[in-house]
């Protein structure tokens, strides 16, 4: 069974983009388009990781990050944030985040694959042992 990756991203074209290289290493992909809906799907099913965009309108990626690791299921799980931003204010907006990686963008796509691969087998790992 494929690993499911929940995608968050308000810009359509880059859910695309990203949909089409994690699909096309195995991975099951739901999208959502703003951090609400992210968190409204991750609610209603199960996922092995995320890719979630910072700024977003209605709830940005750092707040749908805290809300997600508030839900037991996915406590102990790396999520990986994707931004254009950078410097002291965004540094800090993500130091009380525990395990997360940021990739800036544009993604380099085979980094953002090495970390999903890395991520799901490690919590795979864990979760058999």
């Amino acid at each position: 069974m494929n690993k499911q990756v929940l995608l968050v991203d308000d810009n359509a074209m880059v859910r695309k983009m990203l949909k089409s290289v994690i699909c096309a290493a195995g991975y099951d992909i739901v999208e959502a388009c703003d951090g609400l809906d992210g968190l409204t799907k991750a609610k209603n099913n199960s996922f092995d990781a995320f890719v979630i965009d910072y700024k977003m309108p209605v709830m940005n990626g750092t707040t749908l990050i805290k809300g997600l690791k508030e839900m037991a299921q996915y406590a102990a799980l790396p999520m990986i944030l994707l931004t254009t931003d950078d410097g002291a204010e965004f540094e800090n907006k993500i130091a009380a985040i525990d395990n997360i990686d940021v990739l800036y963008k544009p993604v380099d796509q085979t980094r953002l694959l090495e970390l999903l691969h890395q991520q799901t087998t490690e919590m795979a790992n864990a979760l058999s042992a």
